[in-house]
């Protein structure tokens, strides 16, 4: 690291918090896609039953003040995909992958494998104004 760990009052935590997930934010919007995620988690939502397994993935860019959250839900999901970026402070940007038909998760893999390296690398290359 490109600090010593036996100066911490020289250290400022800012560069080592997870703004994604410990960041300030207002409420409302913002949790629904925690309280999504955590109501298929807990097999609460009756869609639910149909998803196998979720899997989340974090990208922090603290250069850039890009902290994302990235949701993969394996099954007969109404939405297979949902994130978010934040730059903890004012901006904050969901979004959910859904198709105009039936969820079958075997028929529509092909196409969420496509859009999800096309959103993971909206994740990677975004930037805020």
């Amino acid at each position: 690291p490109d600090f010593d760990p036996n100066k911490r009052k020289k250290i400022s935590d800012t560069n080592f918090i997870n703004r994604a997930t410990k960041g300030v934010y207002e409420f409302g919007s913002v949790f629904k896609t925690f309280t999504l995620a955590a109501a298929f988690d807990q097999k609460i939502i009756d869609n639910s039953s149909k998803v196998s397994k979720i899997t989340t993935s974090e990208f922090n860019d603290y250069q850039k003040k890009v902290y994302a959250l990235y949701y993969s839900f394996i099954g007969d999901a109404p939405s297979n995909i949902q994130f978010y970026v934040t730059d903890s402070l004012s901006n904050f940007i969901t979004g959910s992958l859904y198709f105009k038909s039936k969820p079958n998760y075997d028929s529509l893999l092909p196409s969420i494998s496509y859009v999800k390296n096309d959103i993971k690398k909206i994740i990677e290359t975004f930037k805020w104004k």
